[in-house]
Formats: structure tokens, sequence, C-alpha cells
């Protein structure tokens, strides 16, 4: 990395100074590895979407609430906006939140137990 270990802090402001190359060496390495260390500090490297994304994908938000703690029950939100749910041995994808609320009612809530254990957000 070179200049960009130099240039970087545990300050996000400081990210935003480094030259387009080393934001990108940066990128990629947290690709890679999931976590870089700079001077001993962690940094963890997410993406940042736009608002548009961002609400797209927040408006997941309830059908994921539900989904958690249920047995047997996998999800989760690809890129952009696209919840996964596998349930059963059966993926299904949904760019729509109340298809997928549909969903969740109608073939997974009247036959998933509920587990004790809470999921992380």
């Amino acid at each position: 990395m070179g200049d960009a270990e130099a240039s970087l802090t545990a300050c996000s402001d400081d990210i935003e100074t480094l030259k387009r190359e080393d934001c990108a060496t940066i990128l990629s390495q947290a690709k890679e590895k999931q976590r870089i260390k700079v001077k001993g500090v962690t940094i963890s490297v997410y993406p940042d979407y736009t608002a548009q994304v961002a609400k797209a994908r927040a408006a997941f938000n309830g059908v994921r609430q539900q989904l958690r703690g249920l047995e047997g029950v996998r999800f989760g939100i690809a890129h952009p906006a696209r919840l996964r749910i596998t349930y059963n041995g059966t993926e299904k994808s949904f760019l729509n939140p109340e298809e997928a609320q549909a969903y969740v009612t109608q073939a997974i809530t009247p036959h998933a137990a509920r587990t004790d254990r809470q999921m992380p957000s």
C-alpha cells in the first residue's frame, strides 16, 4: 500500500484525502481480506449505497425481522436490493418487498418453528 498506509489514520475523514488509486487498492484489499490493519488499527470498509438503493434495501427490513429466529430459514440481501430466502432447500429471490411478505406469510410462517436464539441484525 505504501503511501496509502502513511495517509490512513483511525479517523474516517482522512480516507477521503487519499488518491483515487490508493482508494482502489484499499477497497480491493478490503474485498479480499474483509478487514485491513493499518498501523495496528483495524479498518472495516462497507459499500456506500446510493440513497435509492439504500431505500430499496431498507424496504425489506420488515420481512427480514419476521424471518429472524425462524428455524430452517436462511436469508440475506443481495446486491443491489434483492432479498434471498432459503427454506426447506428452496431458494427464492424477491425484488419486491410485498411479494416477499406474501411468500413468507403463506409459505413459511405457518410451518416454521421459532427458535429461542436471536439472529444478529
